[in-house]
């Protein structure tokens, strides 16, 4: 193949529900964000862009505005596009924040905490824990379209004096 619109042609493997699987057929690696995905002509959001080398394939995840049956998905690569017929199912999260209330009895995704503790939970079976004045973060990406249904984000801390233990709840 030559380069420019031949170089990164696309074709649909599968699909289900709110995933597709791409091959890039070409011979130029598929740069992640490159590839869109539309759902009856709007824009869907694409959960894990991802890289895709020659003659490899990719899984991709992605957040439509329309949900039923027969609805039209169309990829599009830099070289082309592939339009199938899919069911599309809703999509939903339940745990928006990745260890958000230490249920994992560990401090895994969260920056500077000192550890988790079983003891002095605000709810559930840990609570995070610092000592010391660091900053305590995480940072999780939540995909998010709808503009009629409202999300919360609950957190609780809590500090015994300056310098002293603090905790921090979410959930």
């Amino acid at each position: 193949m030559i380069g420019g619109k031949t170089a990164k042609p696309i074709s649909i493997a599968d699909s289900d529900g709110n995933t597709v699987v791409v091959n890039n057929d070409g011979t130029e690696a598929i740069n992640s964000g490159e590839i869109k995905i539309f759902v009856n002509g709007k824009e869907a959001t694409v959960l894990n862009p991802q890289s895709i080398q020659p003659h490899q394939s990719a899984t991709l995840k992605f957040l439509p505005s329309d949900f039923g049956p027969n609805l039209e998905i169309m990829v599009v690569s830099p070289s082309n596009s592939i339009k199938r017929i899919i069911d599309v199912e809703p999509f939903s999260v339940s745990n928006f924040v990745n260890n958000g209330d230490f249920e994992q009895g560990t401090s895994n995704n969260w920056v500077s905490l000192t550890g988790v503790t079983s003891s002095d939970k605000h709810n559930g079976l840990y609570s995070g824990q610092r000592t010391g004045g660091a900053t305590v973060y995480t940072s999780s990406f939540i995909p998010y379209q709808d503009n009629t249904t409202t999300v919360n984000l609950d957190l609780y801390a809590k500090s015994v004096g300056a310098g002293g233990l603090s905790r921090l709840y979410a959930g």
